[in-house]
């Protein structure tokens, strides 16, 4: 018996030797938090057709007055996930500096865009009346992500250049109103639509970074595709809200 116990300990020592070289400290992970704004690009493209429809109806009808006004919003977001380096993600061999290439996960939350319209009108029989459309969406994304970096000349500054695939998850609102000569007989005057799709998301981004005391703090440019809402093979009264925004995002990376 005492010889099994003398072989299985020769046995489990170079394992645990190798353990031991595995440095698992906070360091072996790169945590990065930002803050996201997002232009309202596209956003609105589906109000186009309902807009001119409504308004060449009302000019068969012959009301006058016919104007139609619009207003939109971008998106703000927060996002936090890790960073490693891929030839070596167990940090061995990890330091404080920053490594040129690096790949993790993020977890972004965003909130918008946001867009409506109000056509307003005069009837010839009933008076004036107004149609309203407004809606608003959220997103959350899951992206595996990979980073690239190079000193910009002697200026300690760095450049980022990334790129990030993932899936995202697209919530949309709208909401109908009718006021006026525009309330039809039979059909309710306010009307409250939702929808969602999960579907692939993909951003590129780029940034100047400077880096401190083992930190990066990041400023950039980023360009995403959300996911559309609602999927392109289901029917919904709902505009589709299909967004690919510019944006600015401001991160620190440690």
């Amino acid at each position: 018996m005492h010889r099994r116990h003398v072989l299985a300990t020769l046995l489990l020592l170079p394992a645990a030797a190798g353990a031991a070289q595995i440095d698992l400290s906070p360091r072996t992970l790169r945590w990065q938090y930002a803050l996201d704004y997002y232009t309202a690009d596209g956003a609105a493209d589906a109000l186009a057709g309902p807009i001119r429809q409504g308004e060449a109806e009302q000019r068969q009808n012959g009301s006058t007055g016919i104007a139609t006004s619009r207003t939109g919003s971008g998106g703000i977001g927060a996002r936090v996930g890790f960073l490693v380096d891929p030839q070596d993600p167990l940090g061995r061999t990890f330091s404080s500096e920053p490594s040129p290439y690096q790949a993790g996960l993020t977890f972004s939350a965003v909130a918008g865009p946001r867009f409506g319209a109000t056509q307003t009108f005069t009837d010839p029989v009933n008076g004036p009346g107004s149609n309203h459309y407004d809606s608003r969406s959220y997103f959350l994304r899951l992206l595996l992500e990979g980073q690239a970096r190079g000193d910009l000349g002697a200026s300690g500054l760095r450049g980022m250049a990334g790129a990030a695939i993932g899936y995202g998850l697209g919530l949309s609102f709208g909401h109908n109103e009718a006021k006026g000569a525009a309330v039809q007989p039979g059909i309710p005057s306010t009307n409250s639509l939702k929808d969602h799709s999960i579907l692939p998301t993909w951003e590129l981004s780029a940034a100047v970074s400077y880096p401190a005391a083992g930190a990066e703090f990041q400023l950039g440019l980023r360009y995403a595709a959300f996911p559309r809402t609602p999927h392109r093979n289901r029917k919904s009264e709902l505009l589709p809200v299909d967004w690919k925004p510019f944006g600015l995002f401001l991160a620190l990376v440690y």
